[in-house]
């Protein structure tokens, strides 16, 4: 096919015609092949499918959480770090806002001061994912936007700040790290506790008591909108401007 291919290539030269690429040609020579083996081909190392060919499967890489814009180019750590990070380590305190469940009833919280990498979101989610079979909702309340830096292996001193190694959120204790609503108790328990062996902290599995989630309230995923589906027990006194109140027509005086 390419001793032909290279012929016409070199008639239509000399014929004064626009010639075709010989592996162009190569492909519309014979239509029957649907692929090439790359060593058969003779263009090694070249492309190794054609355009009849089947399409091959392809291993789906992992998209980790990052910030889309930053402000410093190499910014410093934050401060609150995990526990033994360094010899100057001081608590911070526990967590004084985002430490209650307010999207589902059941929730993942964090007991030490730690920093959640990227992958451990990712981790965490898949097997949340994998756990509840794609049913239910999962809400991810923390987000890596603290970048840490890291200097090569035996780089000499003074030789600069080094380059981002990895994106990662750093966590006070009490914070919550994962929501789940719409399914059963234990299916929430079972997801959390897969979790929890494969972290490299401390969590605990709370459940939401001091009133109904946003889920069941019908206000999860809704921004600048009213909520149409509230239940019943779950609606608070509407205003007096709200409210129907039906008078009697006042009647008309005797002339």
């Amino acid at each position: 096919a390419f001793g032909a291919a290279t012929l016409s290539s070199r008639r239509s030269r000399a014929s004064g015609a626009v010639p075709a690429t010989a592996l162009k040609a190569c492909f519309e020579a014979d239509a029957s092949f649907s692929t090439f083996a790359p060593a058969g081909f003779c263009f090694a190392g070249g492309a190794t499918s054609g355009p009849n060919s089947a399409t091959m499967a392809s291993s789906v890489s992992r998209h980790m959480l990052m910030p889309k814009n930053i402000k410093w180019k190499k910014p410093h750590k934050p401060q609150v770090k995990p526990y033994g990070y360094c010899n100057k380590w001081k608590y911070r305190g526990e967590a004084w806002k985002g430490n209650k469940p307010h999207f589902g009833k059941y929730a993942l919280q964090i007991m030490e001061e730690a920093w959640v990498k990227s992958r451990n979101i990712e981790a965490m989610r898949r097997l949340c994912v994998s756990t509840m079979e794609r049913k239910g909702r999962l809400w991810i309340r923390v987000f890596p936007h603290h970048a840490i830096t890291k200097r090569t292996a035996e780089s000499r001193m003074g030789a600069g700040k080094g380059s981002i190694e990895e994106w990662v959120c750093a966590v006070r204790p009490g914070f919550i790290l994962f929501e789940i609503d719409a399914v059963e108790e234990k299916v929430a328990r079972l997801a959390f506790l897969k979790c929890q062996k494969f972290m490299p902290f401390k969590t605990r599995f709370i459940i939401k008591a001091d009133g109904p989630s946003m889920f069941e309230l019908g206000l999860a995923g809704i921004s600048g909108k009213k909520a149409t589906n509230i239940p019943l027990e779950y609606q608070k006194g509407q205003k007096d401007s709200e409210k129907k109140v039906t008078k009697a027509a006042p009647k008309k005086k005797p002339k």
